[in-house]
């Protein structure tokens, strides 16, 4: 579990120094697949304690808001240049 913690905080670093949307795309799909392997290793080991150092938390909370802000960024930037576009259309 703990290899696969850390491989998910090397693909969501991948994707927050990016603006490759192909690359996004290829590492969104690694992400998912990571996530249902962690998430299914979990629900086998209920029993078992599964504790997540601080770090890696603190990691991975970073990484999340990142990718967050870059993500809103772009969205501003498509909506701000759609808008850009309406405004000039020619009738």
């Amino acid at each position: 579990m703990e290899n696969e913690i850390d491989s998910m905080i090397e693909l969501l670093n991948e994707v927050s120094k990016t603006d490759d949307a192909g690359k996004i795309a290829n590492l969104e799909i690694k992400i998912k697949t990571l996530s249902q392997n962690i998430v299914s290793n979990l629900s086998k080991a209920k029993e078992d304690k599964f504790t997540l150092s601080q770090d890696k938390l603190s990691k991975l909370s970073k990484l999340i808001e990142i990718i967050s802000d870059n993500n809103e960024k772009r969205q501003k930037i498509f909506l701000d240049f759609k808008k850009f576009l309406e405004n000039r259309k020619i009738n």
